[in-house]
């Protein structure tokens, strides 16, 4: 389970996952598909990351995490 807080987002966005994952892709897309970004994150022992997207449009986007197999897809609002 991924948690984005807080949606909508202003500066930076929290990333919370109820799964220790390890080294993850964290990637943004608009709504058109169009990739803005990627860095890398670590979940381990539920920490929370956070990414600065203050300088992403108001509009919504989508976070791709990806490890290996694993993709998560999650839709959050910049304000």
């Amino acid at each position: 389970q991924v948690s984005l807080f807080p949606n909508p987002v202003s500066q930076e966005l929290g990333i919370s996952l109820d799964a220790d994952l390890g080294n993850v892709t964290m990637t943004v897309y608009t709504i058109l598909g169009d990739r803005i970004f990627s860095s890398n994150g670590h979940f381990v022992n539920g920490k929370d990351q956070k990414i600065n997207v203050s300088s992403l449009r108001s509009g919504i986007y989508f976070l791709e995490l990806r490890k290996d197999n694993i993709t998560i897809k999650k839709k959050f609002v910049k304000g």
